[in-house]
């Protein structure tokens, strides 16, 4: 049996990122931070400082690319580069105070696309796809 794509909820989530990616990417017009470099801060902003590696898992990109993305970011002065503690091979990233001065401004964009997304949809939907999804991820974790 030939696999129809649309049954595919990992289809349709792809699908749905991509909608997100780009109504965020208008709402971030002349802020300087594109939608790659708004997720990382999200994350570095709600985590605090992510190795490298967790970084690029986090984001679902390949480390090739998380080095690009920070090194743009870095010289961007939205994050700083530390070797961890604990290990001196591992670089944290960490945001920088223009970052944190900055999040609010962008993060605002980031509600209103929630919002728009979210229109029409109960917060028990909301929760419900949630719970539907995560435990999507755990089964696709075993």
């Amino acid at each position: 049996m030939q696999l129809d794509p649309y049954e595919s909820m990992g289809f349709h989530c792809n699908l749905t990122v991509k909608a997100f990616l780009s109504v965020l990417g208008e709402k971030l017009k002349g802020t300087d931070i594109s939608p790659s470099q708004f997720l990382a801060l999200a994350n570095l902003t709600a985590l605090g400082p992510l190795s490298q590696s967790e970084l690029a898992e986090r984001l679902a990109i390949t480390g090739a690319t998380t080095a690009r993305l920070i090194d743009r970011m870095e010289r961007d002065e939205w994050v700083r580069r530390e070797r961890a503690p604990e290990d001196q091979r591992v670089k944290m990233i960490i945001p920088t105070e223009k970052a944190a001065g900055t999040w609010q401004e962008i993060s605002a964009a980031g509600r209103e696309v929630l919002d728009q997304a979210y229109q029409g949809i109960s917060k028990e939907e909301l929760e419900t796809v949630k719970k539907v999804l995560q435990k999507i991820r755990n089964n696709l974790e075993r």
